[in-house]
């Protein structure tokens, strides 16, 4: 719920087992969150028994969605009596430029608004292992370059800020624009190594 489009995976053993994503025009979040997870659950063949363990997105992202997933998330996690884990929005976004072949740093950049960006750096090793090398930070768009190394890729939205101020000229920069947010699928998958 970080983003328009409204996001939920069912993971198990680490792996996705069933994804449900829906965009906002459909309606608000608030207005079919729980809707969706129940056609989740049944597309899954799962109960709520079933579920060891909640995870949602911390962030950064709309307010109002980060809001309503924590609820969400926190009101099943703890009438369940199961886990909870938040995930950070920029790391899962950073997943989503895994290459299973080569070792990759990957720069997370969100817009902000007001000029400045969320960032934060990750190296994802072969494996899917994701080390932080840079932890969150806010900044202005033409302060992200310089926390790049030479070669490395950008993901996010938040790309099409710093281009306003940076041209990447000096820099092996592989821009995966299509990769704009993070997805339920890639929260699921981190969440299980903190389950």
């Amino acid at each position: 719920t970080s983003t328009p489009r409204q996001s939920l995976a069912a993971i198990l053993d680490g792996v996705v087992y069933k994804e449900f994503n829906q965009a906002r025009e459909h309606s608000p979040h608030s207005a079919n969150l729980f809707t969706n997870i129940q056609t989740l659950l049944k597309r899954s063949s799962w109960q709520l028994g079933d579920i060891d363990g909640v995870a949602f997105s911390g962030g950064p992202g709309s307010l109002t969605g980060l809001r309503i997933g924590a609820m969400a998330a926190m009101g099943m996690g703890i009438s369940l009596g199961k886990p909870l884990v938040k995930i950070s929005s920029l790391k899962a976004l950073a997943l989503k430029a895994w290459d299973p072949n080569t070792e990759k740093v990957v720069g997370s950049i969100v817009n902000a608004h007001m000029n400045e960006v969320h960032f934060a750096l990750y190296r994802i090793l072969p494996s899917g292992e994701i080390i932080t090398e840079i932890d969150h930070q806010v900044l202005p768009p033409a302060e992200v370059p310089a926390f790049l190394p030479l070669k490395s890729t950008v993901v996010g939205e938040g790309i099409l800020e710093v281009e306003k101020h940076f041209q990447w000229a000096d820099k092996e920069i592989v821009r995966e624009k299509e990769i704009c947010s993070p997805d339920a699928h890639q929260i699921g998958v981190l969440a299980c190594a903190e389950f």
